[in-house]
């Protein structure tokens, strides 16, 4: 009985570590994910920033010629 008590708490020790282990890795690519949206976010506007900047200097240059 002892042996098979040993073995059970052994078992519970391990898919608590293992349940740990995937929670923590949940989390961490979930702050990941938000990283990511937020860079593309910033991405986004400092592209569109260029683009107008681009067009900008586009009809600058067509009104002088």
């Amino acid at each position: 009985m002892q042996k098979w008590d040993a073995k059970m708490i052994n078992f519970y020790d391990n898919a608590t570590s293992m349940l740990h282990k995937i929670v923590t890795l949940a989390a961490q690519q979930q702050q990941l994910q938000e990283q990511y949206e937020l860079q593309m976010e910033e991405f986004e506007e400092e592209s569109e920033k260029c683009m107008e900047e681009i067009e900008k200097t586009s009809n600058i240059r067509a009104v002088t010629l």
